[in-house]
């Protein structure tokens, strides 16, 4: 491929083989690989996103397995297996649900004003620039698999506490993390990170 553009070259010796042979092979080459460019461009026209194993090599899926993901093949980026570690850290969660185990919880306070719009396009930035942070962890028989997303929601929610006192609100912080803890993190939707933003008075 150069330029973008795919050239074919045909070598053979002509002490082998007939010239007309060898061109009927380039025409029958042609075709097929014409046929399959006008079925995928159909099936696109229609809304079908159809992938092959050789679409993600990675993953070493036959044509059933992949036909077996429930998936939206046109937001998928990648497809490929776990490395061992992950495949340890996914086991122990499995095996822990409700303990957040792995689950990492960080607080800050925020002083001053300050621009929310700005915030959540910031981290969907960063969302947008780091595959791992667009990841979903799936089950395909006894196989576990990585499907890193095109495009995912911003990773930001916003709740609004300033109708709450002061000492509701410090009463009512640690009790929505230990429930956020508990709830953890489904594997299966592309959201390893969550950032919640809590606005608890005007500034």
């Amino acid at each position: 491929i150069q330029g973008g553009e795919l050239s074919l070259v045909w070598h053979y010796s002509d002490k082998l083989h007939d010239a007309k042979w060898i061109e009927s092979l380039a025409d029958n080459y042609i075709q097929a690989l014409t046929q399959i460019i006008n079925d995928v461009l159909g099936d696109a026209e229609q809304g079908i996103n159809g992938v092959s194993p050789s679409d993600f090599p990675l993953a070493q899926l036959a044509q059933p397995q992949l036909d077996g993901l429930a998936l939206d093949w046109g937001n998928v980026e990648a497809l490929y297996p776990l490395t061992p570690m992950q495949e340890g850290l996914l086991f122990h969660t499995l095996m822990n649900p409700n303990t957040g185990i792995y689950f990492m919880q960080y607080r800050y306070a925020l002083n001053g004003e300050f621009d929310h719009q700005a915030f959540t396009q910031a981290w969907q930035r960063v969302v947008q620039r780091h595959d791992v942070l667009r990841t979903a962890f799936l089950r395909q028989d006894e196989k576990a698999l990585q499907v890193v997303y095109r495009h995912v929601p911003p990773p930001v929610e916003i709740l609004d506490w300033r109708h709450l006192c002061e000492q509701e609100q410090q009463a009512k912080l640690p009790q929505w993390m230990s429930e956020q803890l508990y709830q953890g993190f489904d594997l299966s939707q592309p959201t390893q990170l969550s950032i919640t933003l809590i606005q608890t008075h005007d500034d």
